[in-house]
């Protein structure tokens, strides 16, 4: 017998307790079977005791092996696994075995039917794709509707006065209002209702009598969204043919014939809305010229769509594309966009863009998407343009500068302008039809800067009408459009901000040795150089060429400063709008170093 303490210590004692046998599994030929007991020795330590037979020398060799292993002792008295195992959780679809001790073990759901009950949660039954997943569509925190509570701060309300009427009566007549709606619908709209049951018979009655086919009930439905949202094919048909339904109309959802067709799985319908020459497969955009009119461009990529492939939507020439480029403008800021640059981004991020680039307020600057020149178009390139329609449109956009008043000039020049404007649009001068009365302030505004409509205009019309005679009988001179066009472009070419892109600013002057005078200027960049001018008056106030000055950009680019080599002058423009123009003049410039990109990656425009 080996008497064997709790901290390995071996000694002789005789057992005092009773016994009890132990089965151990061990790594041995065969079981062990033991007799133990506990006692406290004289030294107050636990002590287990040990009987092992005789005959099992083996096993005696083990236990002494065991004994010098630390913790082994201990070990032997653990309860069994299956016996510490509290829970147990197996993942179905790691494996597709099940061994036994998997079943014995789990407490609950055996494998297969936690595989199985996970099947039938992860079958699905219908998948809608969020087509806004991976775009760079930005949140905006956006109130859609505001529903005020007019009970809000009255009190508690007087319970006892409320009647609930019985549920039998209640439902009663909700059924009762129910059926009359219905019977009215049918009454007032038998259109909808044939299109809706697919009868073709009076359908085909209704359309004859001239009943209108795009008339929307009182759920703001047409005829032709009911018979594509229940899948009457012929009734499409007829409204489309014989009605001439438009495929693109709208209901008060803003949904259309097609959308309703694809929503209902009706495969014949879509296809032939598909088919149909008028059906808009893509949202449209307008792109507007300087002359008000406009040409609307799909967006084949939705939000994404680019410059580039809306210039390419234009169908404009590969000669007439690389004159002019798409701008984004306000009525305070304008912006020429980058060939990468997405618009409907910018529409909808524009009150943001016009609050961190000027002072004005973005809810009154409702931007619009314009066919503009080129800021970087070299002067020698557009002379050499011959294209009519790249001509027009130059000669649009220079008339709508001038009447603006960005073409500061002398008298001469303005009058003579005026005079080929009045060629231009009333043709020949007739002696008995333009006479001196001919002129008056309302035919002005389309020939005169609007800064000399009131202080020179009146004076200046038996000039204008003088120059308009002669140049209507020179023969030196053709009568073409756009001969005319290119000829008022000429006179223009000369003009020191033709052609320029227009910023914001301010500038201080010293009014007095104790004060400052603020002056609003508008800052025009062009392939000539830097101009200043008046925002009231818009008098021209400097111009000055590349070559002949210097810029430095500001602190936080809030403002830069302008310094002459010619006369010494320095002065400074607060906007904040210094990094698009200190961007844009080191680009027309040519002067732009590696050092300075950066400032053209964070000013994105021009």
């Amino acid at each position: 017998m080996f008497l064997i303490s709790h901290d390995g210590l071996r000694t002789r004692r005789p057992p005092t307790t009773a016994c009890f046998d132990l089965r151990l599994s061990c790594p041995t030929p065969s079981t062990l079977r033991l007799t133990a007991s506990l006692q406290t020795s004289l030294l107050g330590r636990t002590i287990l005791c040990l009987q092992l037979p005789r005959s099992r020398g083996l096993s005696l060799r083990w236990l002494a092996e065991q004994h010098a292993v630390s913790h082994a002792i201990p070990a032997l008295f653990r309860p069994s696994p299956a016996e510490r195992i509290k829970t147990n959780v197996t993942n179905p679809a790691y494996t597709n075995e099940t061994s036994q001790s998997e079943g014995i073990l789990h407490m609950g759901y055996t494998a297969l039917e936690i595989k199985s009950k996970m099947m039938s949660l992860e079958k699905a039954d219908m998948c809608v794709f969020n087509p806004l997943y991976g775009s760079d569509l930005q949140y905006t925190n956006r109130v859609d509707k505001v529903v005020i509570n007019p009970y809000f701060g009255l009190g508690a309300p007087d319970y006892s006065k409320i009647q609930i009427p019985k549920r039998e009566k209640w439902q009663r007549s909700m059924s009762s209002v129910s059926e009359d709606k219905e019977r009215q619908w049918v009454d007032d709209f038998p259109l909808h209702r044939s299109a809706c049951e697919g009868d073709v018979e009076l359908l085909t009655k209704l359309l004859d009598s001239n009943v209108s086919v795009n008339q929307l009930d009182s759920d703001h439905w047409a005829p032709i969204h009911y018979a594509c949202w229940y899948g009457k094919a012929e009734a499409t048909r007829l409204l489309l043919d014989k009605g001439k339904c438009n495929p693109n109309l709208l209901n008060g959802q803003l949904s259309s014939p097609l959308h309703f067709a694809a929503r209902g799985g009706h495969s014949e319908i879509v296809q032939l809305l598909l088919q149909h020459p008028e059906t808009d497969r893509y949202e449209k955009i307008r792109i507007y010229r300087m002359d008000g009119s406009y040409r609307s461009v799909e967006l084949k990529h939705g939000n994404n769509t680019t410059v580039q492939q809306i210039m390419e939507g234009m169908r404009l020439s590969q000669e007439t594309q690389q004159y002019f480029t798409i701008w984004i403008c306000s009525e305070n800021l304008s912006l020429q966009l980058k060939p990468y640059h997405k618009p409907l981004q910018h529409l909808r991020d524009w009150p943001e863009i016009v609050s961190e680039l000027t002072a004005f307020d973005p809810q009154r600057e409702t931007p619009q998407l314009f066919l503009r020149r080129d800021v970087r178009l070299p002067l020698d390139v557009e002379k050499k343009v011959e294209d009519p329609l790249s001509i027009l449109i130059l000669f649009d956009e220079a008339r709508h500068s001038l009447l603006k008043g960005f073409f500061p000039s002398p008298d001469s020049k303005l009058i003579t302008l005026a005079s080929l404007l009045l060629q231009i649009v009333y043709g020949n001068y007739e002696s008995k039809k333009h006479k001196q009365g001919f002129l008056n302030e309302e035919n002005l505004k389309s020939i005169v800067p609007i800064t000399k409509l009131k202080s020179k205009a009146p004076h200046w019309t038996n000039r204008i009408l003088h120059e308009y005679k002669s140049l209507s009988t020179s023969e030196g001179v053709s009568k073409e459009m756009h001969h005319l066009q290119r000829l008022f472009l000429q006179n223009c070419w000369d003009i020191p901000t033709y052609g320029a892109a227009f910023f914001t600013g301010q500038v201080f002057t010293k009014a007095s040795s104790s004060n400052h005078k603020v002056i609003r200027v508008y800052v025009g960049v062009n392939t000539k150089g830097l101009h200043l001018m008046n925002t009231e008056t818009k008098a021209l106030l400097i111009s000055l060429k590349y070559g002949s000055f210097m810029w430095q950009l500001g602190e936080a680019d809030h403002y830069f400063q302008i310094h002459s080599l010619e006369n010494k002058m320095s002065f400074i423009v607060h906007t904040k709008q210094a990094g698009l123009i200190v961007k844009l003049l080191m680009k027309l410039s040519g002067q732009m170093t590696p050092n300075e990109r950066s400032i053209t990656e964070k000013y994105a425009y021009g």
